[in-house]
């Protein structure tokens, strides 16, 4: 076990990397702060997984205050969607105790190619995205920034509409989002990007940063429910100064991201997204392979 200076020099970097990649697209600590405290700094397995829990919880509640007052969270549907992911977060964790105890391995992480397929489609739309607002600007010179952006944004919602059947979408969100919660519930994982992607996918209404501000607000509830089930199993006179150190630096990237990535056009915000969360996959990845 490393002492907290040395803890303090590894994490600080680390957490800024988090909370910045929490406020593009709610992304978890877990990928990176699990593996690294249980395996590399040999953390009891439970202290490891509430630190994250905490990060998440909140990166999340900063991530939904800023979100919210931009207009940019959801409450009536995220509570809506929060029912099946807490259902499933609680069904979980009746079995969370022997599946950690069974499966430690699973703690260690491992190559994040979702998480890089997430951020490479994100880098790709912000790119194809910015490149057509610069060829719209060079054929509709009269035409204002805000309307091109606008009908842009109502073309892609009509192409999101058509190929999306009704009578699946709340089936296909209600297990999206109870397999989410049952992550939660089973090895503490926020599931933030998750959600994004889920609200991203069958709610054509919802832009990235709208997306991204609910799925925060559901990562919030879900790390509640996480955090209150998991305090039993820790050590809080050892886990104290640690999560102190871990959370304020990861709050502080949060909000410092938050706050810029609420400014930013639809185009660039995609761009900005897609380049943050191939860092933190990469950084994870990497992570995973020297533990």
């Amino acid at each position: 076990m490393i002492g907290m200076w040395e803890f303090a020099l590894l994490f600080i970097p680390l957490a800024i990397l988090i909370g910045v990649a929490a406020a593009s697209i709610s992304f978890t600590a877990w990928n990176i702060v699990v593996p690294l405290a249980f395996v590399g700094l040999k953390f009891p397995v439970y202290d490891a997984i509430f630190l994250s829990i905490i990060i998440d919880l909140v990166d999340s509640l900063i991530l939904t205050v800023i979100y919210a007052k931009n207009g940019r969270v959801d409450f009536k549907d995220g509570l809506k969607w929060a029912l099946p992911t807490l259902i499933g977060a609680g069904i979980a964790y009746v079995f969370s105790e022997d599946f950690l105890t069974g499966n430690p391995d699973m703690l260690k992480g491992g190559v994040s190619y979702f998480v890089m397929i997430i951020g490479a489609t994100f880098l790709i739309r912000g790119i194809k995205g910015i490149k057509k607002t610069k060829n719209t600007d060079i054929s509709s010179p009269s035409e204002s920034h805000g309307n091109k952006i606008k009908h842009l944004d109502n073309e892609e919602d009509k192409k999101k509409k058509t190929n999306l059947s009704k009578k699946w979408i709340v089936p296909a969100i209600v297990l999206g989002m109870g397999v989410s919660g049952a992550l939660g519930g089973l090895v503490g994982m926020g599931s933030g990007t998750n959600f994004v992607v889920i609200l991203l996918i069958f709610i054509p209404a919802y832009d990235l940063a709208t997306a991204t501000g609910t799925g925060a607000f559901l990562m919030f509830l879900l790390m509640a429910l996480c955090a209150i089930l998991f305090v039993g199993y820790i050590d809080i006179s050892f886990l104290g100064v640690y999560l102190l150190i871990s959370v304020t630096f990861s709050a502080i990237g949060t909000l410092i991201a938050a706050k810029f990535a609420v400014t930013l056009s639809k185009e660039k915000l995609n761009l900005a997204v897609g380049i943050v969360v191939l860092i933190a996959a990469i950084a994870s990845s990497i992570q995973s392979i020297f533990l």
